[in-house]
């Protein structure tokens, strides 16, 4: 049974696209406010290059609890389906393992590393 969330679409054109999900986790008792849990964005998105960044994070006490599982492959098909994508990029720390192995877990594979930072990248087929 997956988790209940919305996700609302954001779209904001200035300088460049930036495309952010944000969800929501609506709690049974309706006169208890929705909180949001965590982020999840598309963003640096290139009309020229069909290229995107992915960036993600939850509030800790949202953590292990399987909704990134849940939100990375519908961001991943919309980037590709909706938006045209070839390419979404995943920048993250390399002492960052829980995000590196949601990258690799969802076919991210490492592009480059830099001093402080690793770039995966994840290919249309």
């Amino acid at each position: 049974m997956g988790h209940p969330f919305l996700i609302l679409f954001l779209l904001n054109l200035l300088f460049y696209t930036n495309l952010t999900f944000f969800w929501r986790n609506y709690v049974e008792n309706r006169k208890t406010a929705s909180k949001i849990v965590g982020t999840i964005t598309l963003w640096q998105i290139s009309e020229v290059d069909k290229t995107a960044e992915i960036g993600f994070e939850l509030l800790p006490e949202n953590q292990g609890l399987g909704i990134m599982q849940e939100v990375i492959p519908k961001v991943i098909e919309f980037g590709f389906n909706n938006l045209k994508l070839v390419e979404i990029i995943g920048e993250v720390a390399p002492d960052n393992a829980k995000s590196v192995a949601l990258l690799k877990k969802y076919g991210f594979k490492l592009k480059s590393k830099l001093k402080n930072t690793q770039l995966y990248a994840l290919t249309q087929n």
